[in-house]
């Protein structure tokens, strides 16, 4: 696959999946109705680190280089 194609794909995907990963967000959102549910402060954090932590993760999976599937260890300075 030549890159003008893999260009073309990534940004087709990253355009799919990018809105669908914001209209879950905005679903999860939804939740924060105290008309119609009713939650504790401790499940409200539950919820931001678990979305902080996958936020983490894929931003660390775009900066990190990959060889063969590893990821490559590095030291930091």
């Amino acid at each position: 696959m030549e890159n003008d194609e893999k260009q073309k794909k990534f940004e087709d995907l990253a355009v799919k999946r990018v809105t669908e990963a914001c209209h879950k967000i905005d679903l999860v959102s939804n939740l924060s109705n105290r008309n119609s549910y009713h939650y504790s402060d401790k499940q409200v954090e539950e919820i931001f680190t678990a979305i902080d932590s996958a936020v983490v993760n894929l931003k660390e999976k775009f900066k990190t280089p990959v060889k063969d599937g590893k990821k490559v260890f590095k030291f930091e300075n």
